[in-house]
Formats: structure tokens, C-alpha cells, sequence
């Protein structure tokens, strides 16, 4: 009765794919529960019954090797790291015990998948850190520090990876790959804080120097004839400083004086 009621948790289970198993797993219990003998009742029929429960663990145990191929199946067909830990803990919340040691293992694909996009961040960042893509109506210092913090917000699901893992009794730092998935990660986000920390004295140099143009006289005459004074950074300045509000980036009393 143990087994069937720690096997019930498959049929309302939203794995994809799983409702095979889960029919076959059903077939069993119903075809042992039509046994001509209360199962409950060993001492009668106890040659006929250890036959039965024979053949019962002989067609479980096929059940749990078609559950374990089953996640090997699902895991190869999720190339993503939070995709692939997110199918974990689907499957860790089944909660069947003869899974835990192969879903403890499965979490090292997790770890090498995440390894793999940190080197894939590294070398976009290194190829087009100087010309990063970002939407059409930013301006270039906004553009650049809305596109770093994006790629930091990418490479931050290793806090929830290493969060997952120690809820499985493991620690990143107590394997190699995880080890060296630390280091690059810390690494990178050292570089990108520091990309955004030169943009924003970028964007503070910029500051000063539209300060005095917005102060200067618009209208200027020089050999009786009349001019704008117009410096074309402040329309840059002016359509960043809603941006960088938004990235909770201060521009001091220009915000005042644009608008």
C-alpha cells in the first residue's frame, strides 16, 4: 500500500510525457488488486501471493527504469540551465525515493549547461563591450549600462542554482566544475560593475559639461548676426536623464533644469 501511494503522485503529475508511465503504473495496481485474494492476507495463500509480489517488484523495478530513462530523455531535450533545474525539481518533487541519488547527479548537468553559458556571456561581452546592442531610442551611455546589468541579471541564476543544489545536500564549491563556475562568474561581475561604474563618470563628466551650455545664452550675436547657442548634447543628456531615474541613477538638479 506504501508503494502504490508513493506511486499515485505520477498521475497528477504536469511532467510532459510522464502520463505513459504513470498508465502503465496503474495497470499494475489494477490488474494486482484483481487477484482472486485479499493481499492483506498473507497466511492462506502465502505461496501464491510471494509469486505475485514477485512478478509486482519484478514489473516495478521495469517501472523505475523506464522513469529513470524518462528523465534522461527530458534533460537532453532542455539545452538551458534554469530549464534543465527547473525539470529537477519537478522531478525531485515526485519525492520517489529510489530517484534521489540519480536526481542528485543530474544536478552536474545543471552546473556544466550554466558553465557553458558564462563562457558564452564572456565572449559576447569581449567582442561588443565597445558597441553593445541596445534599443534604438536609447542614448549610447544608457544603452550600455542598461545592457550590462541585463547580462548580470544573467549570470546571477547561479544564486539560485547554488540555492537548489544545497537543497540536495550539495555545494557548488564542493566539486571542481562548481568551483571553477564560482571564480568565472565573481569575475565577470566584477568586469561588468566596473564597465558600468566608467559609464556612469562618463555620464557625470557629461553632466557638467551640459550644465554650462544650459546656463550659457541661448541667443548669441557675433558680426550682427544672430546664432543658437546650441550645444547638440543636452537633447542626448535630456532624453537620458528619464532612463537613468529608471536605473536609479541620480542626475543631480539636471533633471530640474531639462525639464
Amino acid at each position: 500500500l506504501a508503494t502504490i501511494h508513493a506511486y499515485s503522485i505520477l498521475q497528477p503529475s504536469k511532467i510532459a510525457g510522464i502520463e505513459v508511465i504513470s498508465a502503465k503504473f496503474q495497470t499494475l495496481v489494477s490488474n494486482t488488486k484483481k487477484k482472486p485474494y485479499d493481499i492483506l492476507e498473507t497466511r492462506n495463500v502465502k505461496k501464491e501471493f510471494e509469486k505475485d509480489f514477485e512478478v509486482f517488484q519484478d514489473q516495478l523495478r521495469g517501472i523505475n527504469d523506464q522513469i529513470l530513462a524518462f528523465i534522461d530523455d527530458s534533460i537532453d531535450k532542455v539545452k538551458t540551465s534554469t530549464g534543465t533545474m527547473d525539470l529537477m525539481q519537478r522531478f525531485k518533487n515526485l519525492n520517489l525515493n529510489f530517484m534521489e541519488d540519480v536526481i542528485r547527479q543530474k544536478y552536474m548537468v545543471v552546473i556544466e549547461r550554466y558553465h557553458k553559458e558564462l563562457d558564452k556571456i564572456q565572449k559576447h561581452y569581449e567582442q561588443v563591450h565597445k558597441t553593445p546592442p541596445y534599443p534604438n531610442n536609447y542614448p549610447d551611455l544608457a544603452g550600455k549600462i542598461c545592457w550590462s546589468r541585463q547580462l548580470i541579471e544573467m549570470i546571477r541564476k547561479s544564486d539560485r542554482i547554488n540555492d537548489e543544489c544545497e537543497d540536495m545536500g550539495l555545494k557548488l564549491k564542493d566539486f571542481a566544475e562548481g568551483r571553477k563556475v564560482i571564480k568565472q562568474r565573481n569575475k565577470l561581475i566584477m568586469v561588468l560593475l566596473e564597465y558600468e561604474l566608467i559609464q556612469k563618470r562618463k555620464w557625470g563628466e557629461s553632466i557638467e559639461e551640459v550644465k554650462q551650455g544650459i546656463q550659457a545664452t541661448l541667443l548669441v550675436t557675433q558680426n550682427d548676426k544672430l546664432f543658437v547657442n546650441w550645444d547638440p548634447k543636452i537633447a542626448e543628456i535630456a532624453s537620458s536623464v528619464s532612463i537613468m531615474k529608471r536605473l536609479n541613477i541620480g542626475a543631480g538638479d539636471l533633471g530640474i533644469l531639462c525639464f
